[in-house]
């Protein structure tokens, strides 16, 4: 179980590891990239466990988010669901991606079908 002060580590990660990326300056471009990719990726796991366990404000978009995810958690890709009158997809877009291009992690939404 994850606290907000993990969640403040994680972020402060992110940022330190974007910063010695945009500090640079040699001939390797992918130096920090996969620290980037993995700071990023720890930082979104634990931001979807402290509002899984509603320890961090939500915005009304989260609540549904969270609403839908428990009621349909086997959703996958392209999946239309109805839920209070509106209807909703599911989408997933790579949250980083490795050096050989692969998609390390998925951040997985739900949007409002139109």
């Amino acid at each position: 179980m994850y606290t907000v002060d993990d969640l403040e580590r994680a972020r402060a990660a992110v940022a330190n590891a974007e910063r010695r990326l945009d500090d640079y300056d040699g001939n390797n471009p992918n130096k920090h990239r996969t620290e980037v990719a993995e700071a990023r990726e720890h930082a979104y796991r634990v931001e979807r466990a402290l509002k899984r366990d509603r320890l961090i404000p939500l915005t009304p978009h989260d609540e549904v988010e969270l609403a839908l995810d428990e009621k349909y958690p086997r959703a996958g890709s392209k999946t239309t669901v109805e839920y209070e009158g509106k209807r909703y997809v599911k989408t997933f877009r790579p949250g980083a991606r490795s050096l050989s291009g692969g998609v390390r992690f998925w951040i997985e939404s739900w949007a409002e079908a139109s």
